[in-house]
């Protein structure tokens, strides 16, 4: 009798793109901005667009990298109440010299949203506008309306790498969904399993195909559980496939490793399908808005028995080390990872 052989996965995360390693990958990826934003670096770049000066967008980047750099470190000590405001700036700077470098487009004084205030912090909002923000959106192609408005709660619920403090900060339904990738070789198979803390399993059946519309072509629906199988006339032959299928239909884990954990976004009726960097920069808007105009909503967050506290300092250091590396790699156009190994 021939022994059974079982059918073994696929090993890995299925990430792709450039690793840099360092003992401090937070201080490692601001050492990168800091070398974008060199004469030499951006001078050797060739850019796509004719007849555009390039001299012009050269000393454009840089000066604004340069600010981006010391904003950041002139909050470094700053609390909460203060700290939303220069890191803010410092990712504005950041994101119209990657614009001018990247898109090679010089835009115009504005932020591109604009302040809605509320008395309740999470309730607070940004209105679409004409100005930097916008003209990202206008530069990876998403179309945006000057009436819509986005809460700060909603922004950061769709942040991947604070899904799991959003949730158990009970701050209102995640929309980041971890989501478990599992693969079979010889049968070519692989499913997607829905972390269910993460959703509702009575309702998940019913509704997954209109929240989650990047899967909905490409899987169907497991008999049991919250699983997505991939459908059989869809490929995955061998690990570029699997990678190619995970980034095309889901965001990838910034962190390089060898979980095979991705994240989908939940899509609400009304809410637009923005990229990962604009959910970010909505939120360090609003936030450093708050501490603008209303920094007595933020007071109450200076004590140490604050919940809410801890989650918006959390979502500050978490978009301190993150947002650079997203940029980056949106420049590149090309995934960028920093690792400790």
């Amino acid at each position: 009798m021939s022994a059974q052989i079982p059918d073994l996965p696929w090993y890995g995360s299925f990430q792709r793109g450039m690793r840099y390693s360092s003992e401090n990958p937070l201080e490692e990826v601001w050492s990168k901005v800091s070398y974008f934003g060199t004469t030499d670096f951006v001078k050797a770049l060739t850019p796509e667009r004719v007849g555009i000066d390039w001299d012009r967008h050269v000393q454009y980047a840089c000066v604004r990298i340069q600010q981006s750099l010391e904003l950041r470190a002139s909050g470094a000590g700053a609390s909460v109440v203060t700290k939303p405001i220069t890191l803010y700036y410092s990712f504005l700077n950041l994101l119209r010299a990657f614009i001018a470098v990247g898109p090679e487009v010089i835009g115009t004084y504005g932020h591109g949203l604009r302040y809605k205030g509320n008395t309740e912090l999470l309730q607070n909002e940004a209105q679409f506008d004409k100005g930097t923000f916008t003209e990202y959106l206008d530069s990876v192609g998403v179309p945006w309306n000057s009436q819509t408005r986005i809460s700060l709660r909603s922004a950061l619920s769709r942040i991947p790498e604070i899904s799991d403090e959003f949730r158990e900060g009970r701050h209102g339904q995640p929309n980041a969904i971890p989501v478990a990738v599992k693969t079979e070789r010889r049968s070519n198979s692989l499913r997607l399993h829905f972390i269910e803390q993460f959703i509702d399993r009575n309702t998940f059946g019913n509704v997954w195909a209109q929240e989650f519309p990047t899967l909905s072509s490409r899987f169907e629906l497991e008999d049991t559980g919250a699983i997505l199988r991939l459908k059989k006339e869809q490929s995955i032959s061998d690990y570029e496939a699997i990678c190619a299928l995970c980034s095309e239909t889901m965001l990838n884990p910034l962190v390089w490793s060898d979980n095979p954990v991705w994240y989908v976004i939940r899509r609400e009726t009304g809410e637009p399908e923005l990229p990962r960097i604009a959910y970010y920069m909505i939120s360090l808007f609003i936030l450093g808005s708050v501490a603008r105009y209303q920094p007595e909503l933020l007071q109450p967050l200076l004590t140490p028995a604050s919940g809410l506290g801890w989650f918006v300092n959390r979502f500050l250091r978490t978009t301190e080390r993150f947002l650079p590396q997203l940029m980056m790699s949106w420049m590149h156009r090309s995934d960028i990872y920093f690792t400790t190994y």
